[in-house]
């Protein structure tokens, strides 16, 4: 069959290899094992491909990579040993999501991810200082971008036309126009460091608070236990018993006082 002719010439003198446009179901084992290491550029857009091989990691060499127009919904996170890829065309496919492994691409300018079943885009992308441009048109289910892409040194295109689910975070008249988006993108990446940094305010003011209440309660625990020795004493003190005492001796004359008052008048003839 042609495509195995194609395999079986192996890459060209550019280190590229086109299988595209055939019938591959998966990634033939012969590129990770026979060309590891001499391939570049490797074309397998226009197959039936279900998935990114884990076999993937051992092209190391490999500097682009296109797959664009298969029926792919994942991508293996061994696509993070190819530190060398420079382009990544996974476009009209049916992926869901990007593997967070792609932030050790660094050299990555260029990835293509259009017409898939992306629900968001996350922070491993904004990992990326080489990323240039961001394709995610047409990712109608797709809600959600990390405002950490804005702080991305080199991105300049990013469409996102035929994304309605963006509008919270993107006004619509805007998902056509790269610059207004990283716009956006910028301002709500400081509005959301913002609320980080007075949340940690927030945070730190409310563990002093509850460190301070539980200083209130050890220092009025102390002022009590205090309270209460000076109580004991002043009691215990010799002039405190000398006026409990005196208080004492003045109250037995006075009850003899009386009683003799009394005594006279019950018996009068009595000196």
């Amino acid at each position: 069959m042609e495509e195995y002719d194609d395999l079986e010439n192996g890459p060209d003198e550019n280190g590229s290899i086109n299988l595209s446009y055939n019938d591959w179901d998966e990634m033939p084992i012969e590129l990770f094992e026979e060309y590891k290491d001499r391939l570049l550029t490797l074309n397998l857009s226009h197959n039936r491909l279900l998935e990114v091989s884990h076999h993937l990691g051992k092209l190391i060499l490999l500097k682009e990579l296109r797959i664009s127009n298969n029926v792919i919904e994942s991508i293996d996170p061994c696509i993070g040993n190819c530190i060398r890829l420079r382009k990544l065309d996974v476009s009209h496919n049916r992926l869901r999501e990007i593997p967070n492994e792609i932030s050790r691409c660094v050299l990555l300018d260029t990835l293509l991810l259009r017409n898939n079943k992306l629900t968001c885009v996350t922070d491993a992308i904004s990992y990326l200082p080489a990323l240039e441009i961001l394709d995610l048109r047409e990712n109608f289910h797709l809600h959600n971008i990390s405002p950490k892409l804005s702080s991305i040194p080199c991105l300049k295109s990013i469409p996102c036309d035929g994304n309605e689910n963006l509008e919270p975070i993107i006004p619509r008249s805007m998902l056509t126009n790269s610059d207004l988006i990283l716009w956006m993108l910028k301002i709500h990446h400081r509005y959301i460091d913002r609320i980080q940094d007075l949340k940690d305010n927030y945070y730190g003011i409310e563990s002093m608070a509850a460190e301070l209440e539980v200083k209130k309660n050890d220092i009025q625990r102390e002022l009590s236990k205090l309270q209460n020795e000076v109580e004991e004493l002043r009691v215990d003190r010799p002039i405190g018993y000398l006026e409990w005492k005196r208080q004492v001796s003045n109250y037995i004359e006075r009850k003899k006082q009386t009683l003799k008052i009394l005594k006279s008048r019950v018996f009068p003839s009595e000196k």
